[in-house]
């Protein structure tokens, strides 16, 4: 039985920087240009920040959206209500009867305030005159204060976790140029099919997609992207994501395969060969024919490589992650992860 079709979706939070929890597990926070998030139908996406209200999506459309804007609205504070007073306490079954006003207030209040001032003052005149002032000692020495070093609290040790997906120098450069983020998901989508189209042409169950391991391909094409670099082993990121099974145990998986290409955008294939046709197209669907023109490249470069190929192909591979990180505005470098469990992002 078939799991339903998964999909890619930028996820921006404005105006600041929020943790997004699919299913009640932490996927990462959002940057600048989103966070890229694969899910299913039916999945639940909490979008929280402190001081912040908490945002739910459910993903039950099966038309699915390529980005989605969320504006966080701060918590405001509760307006405290007057407390009503006390009502006057009664006696039941007496009337309530006023006391009456004393006809000497004023001589009271000088009787009270004066009197035990003029007391004091004769007091003190005794005492000074019995007891004359000797001479003035100094203060026994006190210890300086902080003498005794106090040691720092311990910590607690800190928890390694997978860092953020975040965009490269190059990822920010494309966005910045206007080309369109829905181009690289749609790549992504193509290159899931595309793998697929030939594992079921072999006779192959076809592959599941993992949030978890498009979470580590997605953060190793940035990687590639930041160092210019095309390598299994990461240069950037630091210990703890370097090589692939040290990305696979950060997302509980023991064993697994990685692909690595570099491609260009096959744009100018498509402009041109509309173009002699005489058709008119629009930019959206050029952007379609774009990515998926490039994916097909990708997944034959791939079969055309003996060890990729072994990789694509493995009947024990039951789940895999895409990435796509464009290194400029017109060359991408992607990324395949397989293995037989999905994983999950702690």
């Amino acid at each position: 039985m078939n799991s339903p079709p998964s999909h890619l979706t930028r996820i921006v939070t404005s105006p600041t920087e929020a943790s997004v929890k699919m299913n009640g597990k932490l996927l990462g926070t959002t940057k600048p240009s989103g966070l890229m998030v694969l899910w299913q139908q039916g999945d639940r996406v909490t979008i929280e920040k402190e001081g912040f209200e908490p945002v739910k999506l459910h993903f039950s459309s099966p038309q699915p959206k390529k980005s989605i804007t969320v504006t966080l609205r701060p918590i405001a504070a509760p307006i405290p209500q007057p407390q009503p007073s006390p009502p006057p306490k009664t006696v039941s079954g007496l009337p309530q009867v006023s006391a009456p006003r004393s006809r000497f207030t004023l001589r009271r209040v000088v009787l009270v305030t004066v009197a035990p001032l003029v007391v004091g003052i004769i007091v003190a005149l005794i005492i000074v005159a019995t007891h004359p002032p000797g001479p003035v000692s100094a203060p026994p020495p006190t210890a300086p204060p902080f003498d005794t070093p106090v040691p720092p609290p311990a910590l607690a040790p800190a928890r390694v976790l997978p860092p953020p997906l975040k965009p490269s120098r190059a990822t920010n450069l494309v966005l910045a140029s206007n080309q369109k983020m829905d181009k690289i998901i749609e790549t992504v989508e193509y290159v899931l099919k595309f793998t697929n189209d030939e594992r079921t042409q072999r006779g192959l169950p076809p592959l599941q997609s993992s949030a978890a391991l498009a979470f580590i391909a997605q953060n190793h094409a940035e990687n590639m992207c930041e160092s210019r670099s095309l390598e299994h082993e990461a240069t950037v990121f630091p210990d703890g994501w370097k090589t692939l099974n040290e990305r696979l145990k950060l997302v509980g998986i023991g064993q697994g395969s990685e692909n690595i290409a570099g491609e260009r955008w096959q744009d100018r294939t498509a402009n041109t060969r509309y173009a002699r046709a005489g058709r008119n197209v629009s930019q959206e669907q050029l952007d379609r024919l774009d990515a998926e023109s490039s994916a097909k490249w990708l997944v034959m470069k791939w079969m055309l490589n003996d060890d990729a190929r072994t990789k694509m192909l493995d009947r024990a591979a039951q789940n895999i992650g895409v990435g796509i990180c464009p290194v400029s505005e017109d060359a991408i470098y992607a990324v395949q992860v397989f293995s037989p469990k999905p994983g999950n992002i702690r």
